[in-house]
Formats: structure tokens, C-alpha cells, sequence
């Protein structure tokens, strides 16, 4: 009985630990640099591929969908299962992460950091997309926040249904 209940707090104890890193984890952990990008010299196809599936995400968080967004982070994932480039790697560590949360407002934190990253990856490889930087400022407690968009008219994956149209577009990307 002794040995039930140590290894009964033994997992409480990792599953709080799990808990605080995920509560803990920042946008700007795992930045990819214009350097990075412009190295690993990916393909339009490969661009166009990650930004496809980066979209498939954001459309689920603006439905406030979490079971969609984390599907669609696995569908991703699959996609590039194969690829052991570190860039790829580097650059979906927030798509594990909304992949395996349940979790929508967890999932739109993660999704801060990998829209860093997917700007920086559309500022730097080639795609014949016409992409739109858009920001709304009331994001995460009024610290704001951007995403990448395939239309210019606004739709917010940060609040979803609750503040649809609550931004604005702050580039156009070429």
C-alpha cells in the first residue's frame, strides 16, 4: 500500500512539473532567425506546404476549436515527418505543442510563438502567396499580438467568435 501511494504522488508531482512548464512557456523561446531561414534554403513548395498547414491551425482557433487546431497541427506534423532538418524541426516545436493540447487558450499561446516564426519564414523564402501580417492589440491581456494571414479582411484566431474582427492588418507580404 506504501508503494501505491509513493508512486501515486510520484506522478502527481511530474504531471504538476508538465503543468508549470507548459503555464511557463514564452513566444520568444524558440525565435528562428532571417539567418536560419535563408541557410536552410527550403523550397517554395516546402513554404507553401508549411503555410498551408499554419492556416489549416489559425482557421481552427478562430472557430475556438481546439480538437481542430490540434488535428490540424498533427496533419502538419505528418506532413513533414520525414524531414530532419533542423530548421523544421525548430520551426514546429509550437506545432507539437498545440498538437498535443487540448486546451484552446493553450494552443493560442503556442500559436503566438510559431506566427513569429512563420513571418520570419514568409519574409525569407519565396511563395507567390500575398500574405498579411495582421496584429490585434487586445491579445493576451492587452500585450498584443500578431499572426500571418492568407486575406486581407480580419479574422482573429486569438479571440475567436468572442472578438472576430478585432484587429488590423499591419504588412502586406509579397
Amino acid at each position: 500500500m506504501k508503494n501505491i501511494l509513493t508512486i501515486v504522488l510520484f506522478i502527481g508531482l511530474v504531471a504538476c512539473q508538465n503543468a508549470t512548464t507548459d503555464e511557463s512557456y514564452s513566444a520568444t523561446v524558440n525565435k528562428i532567425s532571417e539567418s536560419e531561414i535563408k541557410t536552410a534554403n527550403l523550397k517554395e513548395e516546402t513554404t507553401n506546404q508549411i503555410l498551408m498547414g499554419y492556416f489549416k491551425i489559425k482557421d481552427a482557433l478562430i472557430h475556438t476549436d481546439a480538437k481542430s487546431a490540434a488535428y490540424a497541427a498533427d496533419e502538419l506534423l505528418f506532413n513533414f515527418g520525414e524531414y530532419k532538418d533542423e530548421l523544421i524541426q525548430k520551426l514546429f516545436h509550437e506545432v507539437q505543442l498545440i498538437a498535443k493540447s487540448e486546451d484552446v487558450d493553450q494552443q493560442r499561446i503556442y500559436f503566438e510563438g510559431l506566427s513569429h516564426n512563420i513571418y520570419t519564414l514568409a519574409k525569407n523564402t519565396e511563395t507567390e502567396m500575398e500574405l498579411y501580417q495582421q496584429y490585434c492589440p487586445m491579445a493576451f491581456e492587452n500585450q498584443g499580438a500578431y499572426w500571418i494571414s492568407d486575406e486581407e479582411k480580419v479574422y482573429n484566431p486569438y479571440f475567436g467568435d468572442k472578438m472576430l474582427r478585432c484587429g488590423k492588418t499591419t504588412e502586406v507580404i509579397n
